[in-house]
């Protein structure tokens, strides 16, 4: 009820699928991500999807392991991927996505048009308004400075992680 209210004031375009503020974390890291890869040249337009996904599995780890989110999108799939072993793959398609089909399910289907009509994502599948990425800078990358380069590894290209709260990128 208090985000609902509140937050209706910051997302104008709030429903009861885009309720969440860390989905809407995940959702601007993610297309962060993207345009920061494939400005640096290291990703095409292309990718700017697969690179989403990853970013929100990974966040979905992240999430779970550390701060024991219960309320993670994916969390039976992020459940049964820990439960089968410490190293987990953040990798493209069904068997590393934490939804069953990842894309409409998962943030980019249900919190885009929300955040766009916000402001806070550009058109097209890559990038971030102004405003949504001088916030994402100013506020999230100084938190990930420590483990920034491993994180644009991963949401880069996939790869093997050990999901413990010792790990850093975690």
């Amino acid at each position: 009820p208090v985000w609902s209210g509140f937050g209706r004031h910051l997302v104008s375009n709030l429903t009861t699928v885009s309720n969440s503020v860390r989905g809407f974390t995940v959702l601007l890291l993610g297309r962060y991500f993207g345009e920061r890869l494939i400005a640096d040249g290291r990703a095409e337009e292309h990718d700017a999807l697969p690179i989403f996904l990853r970013t929100e599995q990974l966040c979905a780890y992240a999430r779970f392991v550390v701060n024991e989110a219960g309320d993670t999108r994916g969390i039976d799939r992020v459940r049964k991927f820990l439960n089968e072993g410490r190293s987990i793959r953040i990798e493209d398609g069904p068997d590393g996505w934490s939804l069953g089909d990842q894309k409409p399910y998962g943030l980019w289907g249900l919190f885009t048009v929300s955040a766009r009509v916000s402001g806070l994502v550009a058109d097209g599948p890559v990038g971030l308004t102004d405003p949504a990425r001088d916030f994402v800078e100013n506020e999230y990358l100084p938190h990930l400075k420590p483990v920034l380069d491993r994180v644009t590894r991963l949401v880069r290209k996939g790869g093997n992680i050990d999901a413990t709260k010792r790990n850093p990128v975690m």
